[in-house]
């Protein structure tokens, strides 16, 4: 399983598990994604098996993705210097 598909697992579980507060922000690396014509991890395929629907104006991958009827949602970014995954838990932990 890549970086890319645990970071995005990991965001799914707190959202489904109503464990988050806030929307989960998700940073990855484009090279994660694809390098020249090799994809490394299908990330479109994967977002749309997980019921997740882009409600940004991004016509790429990153943006911010609504999954099904919750309220928080994924925030997929390549931003760097940022955590792989972040979000305010309702623990109160960050």
């Amino acid at each position: 399983m890549s970086e890319a598909e645990v970071s995005l697992r990991l965001a799914l579980y707190l959202i489904k598990n109503h464990l988050v507060k806030s929307n989960v922000s998700v940073a990855l690396d484009g090279a994660q994604i694809k390098t020249g014509n090799e994809i490394h991890f299908p990330i479109e395929a994967f977002l749309t098996e997980n019921l997740c629907e882009n409600i940004s104006q991004n016509p790429g991958w990153q943006g911010v993705y609504k999954l099904g009827q919750y309220e928080q949602q994924i925030e997929i970014h390549s931003y760097p210097g940022k955590g792989d995954v972040i979000a305010r838990l309702k623990s109160g932990s960050t």
